[in-house]
């Protein structure tokens, strides 16, 4: 599997780190888990068994030459790291994981169990699909509101046709963050749509049952 990298977590001297593409195999010896589309975050202070495959949306780990990593196919892959290189940390956040505020209650609780502030964090945000194929109807947007979202999707939510909006969750998801004080400059947003951009990325909005996924995965060296 080819895998694309951040400038911004790639210049950090202390973590391998990858987002998948569509193309080959997976790599061996990445830990994942098994994606529900919640909240639940994984937090692995030692290596866990080969069959490890917990219900998760994140996992954060403190083990060195260990690799997490997550499946998508038009959900955000997200990968975090801090600055003393503490941790690494990945997210699975489609439209509902980022309504629930999944980015937002790792970073709570790495600040809560870690001790780890936003100030400290760097987030590069992968590719997944974007605002101009991500079209949305009204259980979508009372789902947000719901969840205290409103904010932002007053903000990134825009009006199409009829009962649907084009919705930006990079963005919602770049908003959560800055929120928990992590600085703009410390955020890269990888700028590529899965779904238009089906070539190179797998999307299940385009492709259906028939998607597969791509890997991404981060490493503390």
């Amino acid at each position: 599997m080819t895998f694309l990298t951040s400038p911004l977590i790639e210049a950090l001297p202390h973590v391998f780190h990858g987002f998948g593409m569509r193309d080959g195999e997976v790599p061996g010896g990445i830990v994942l888990p098994s994606q529900v589309h919640k909240t639940t975050i994984a937090y692995l202070e030692a290596s866990p068994p080969r069959d490890w495959h917990e219900e998760a949306d994140a996992v954060i780990t403190t083990v060195s030459n260990l690799p997490i990593g997550i499946r998508t196919a038009d959900c955000l892959p997200i990968l975090l790291t801090d600055k003393a290189g503490t941790f690494v940390g990945v997210v699975h956040a489609g439209w509902r994981g980022t309504a629930l505020g999944i980015l937002s209650k790792v970073l709570a609780f790495l600040s809560g169990r870690l001790k780890i502030q936003g100030g400290d964090i760097f987030i590069a945000i992968g590719p997944g699909i974007g605002a101009c194929c991500l079209e949305v109807d009204i259980p979508v947007r009372e789902q947000f509101k719901k969840n205290g979202q409103g904010e932002a999707w007053d903000l990134y939510a825009r009006s199409g046709r009829a009962g649907h909006w084009q919705l930006d969750i990079k963005a919602i998801n770049q908003h959560q963050a800055l929120l928990a004080g992590v600085q703009q400059t410390r955020i890269d947003v990888l700028p590529y749509c899965s779904s238009c951009d089906r070539d190179y990325f797998y999307s299940y909005r385009q492709e259906g049952l028939a998607a597969g996924r791509q890997v991404s995965y981060i490493m503390l060296k």
